[in-house]
């Protein structure tokens, strides 16, 4: 088959529009895709957000549903080791003798 150059570059020209005409449209329908997939994400997450926040305010109806709550009562416990009470003792003679009292 014999052909000359002229008809080879309108071949290989034509080939090329056809693949860029294709690339261009594949690219606007995945970045559509992508747009597409992106508003979903979000939708979905907003919902998510709406349910946590829906069952985070039914626990804490039916924990304010149940019996009242009594006040808490502190305790408060100072347990002193024999070693840091004698230490506190020494410190205070020291202090004590500092100032003549002792």
């Amino acid at each position: 088959m014999n052909l000359d150059l002229d008809t080879l570059r309108e071949m290989i020209s034509s080939t090329l529009q056809e693949i860029t005409t294709e690339s261009l449209e594949s690219t606007e329908a995945e970045k559509n895709a992508v747009d597409a997939l992106e508003a979903l994400k979000d939708d979905t997450e907003k919902e998510e957000a709406e349910i946590a926040k829906a069952q985070a305010d039914e626990e804490m109806k039916e924990k304010s549903s149940q019996e009242p709550e009594e006040p808490v009562s502190l305790e408060e416990s100072f347990q002193i080791t024999k070693g840091r009470l004698r230490q506190i003792i020494a410190e205070e003679l020291v202090s004590a003798k500092k100032q003549g009292i002792l």
